[in-house]
């Protein structure tokens, strides 16, 4: 009668803590385009999302190897809303950061961060801040550029 009794106590106690919730099959983002080198990668992905008005919106994730401290393995992901034309918008920027001087700075918005460019010698230096403190950066060259937006112009 006591090994019943515990039996039942332990199962009872097992079960009473066990918590199964509703799991919700998310929806895995398609790859745009994506770069990689021994020593950095960067990749730009899709899905394209339902809001709460009921309209289908375009999710971008901007994926990147921070190399701020390339001994550590860091990476950056970005988040943001971007019709094609933005898209566009986007690539034509960074094709232009990579034929200007040195001197040439732009800044752009991206989702809840801040993207400061600064051109390089055919190349520019992609930093990212948010809420005013940088926390990743890398850099792109025009060949990278067009492989992470699967580019041929």
């Amino acid at each position: 009668m006591k090994k019943i009794l515990l039996l039942l106590t332990l199962t009872l106690s097992l079960t009473a803590f066990s918590q199964i919730g509703e799991t919700k099959e998310i929806e895995k983002y398609t790859l745009i385009g994506k770069t990689t080198n021994p020593y950095k990668w960067i990749t730009l992905e899709y899905r394209d999302e339902e809001t709460a008005s009921g309209e289908t919106k375009r999710r971008h994730k901007l994926s990147f190897k921070n190399l701020e401290y390339p001994n550590i393995n860091d990476s950056a992901t970005l988040f943001f809303w971007a019709t094609p034309e933005e898209l566009d918008y986007l690539f034509n920027t960074f094709m232009e950061m990579c034929n200007v001087g040195k001197d040439v700075t732009k800044v752009l918005d991206l989702g809840e961060a801040t993207l400061s460019l600064k051109g390089l010698y055919k190349s520019f230096d992609l930093r990212v801040k948010q809420d005013g403190e940088p926390i990743k950066h890398t850099w792109l060259n025009k060949g990278q550029v067009k492989k992470v937006f699967k580019r041929k112009k």
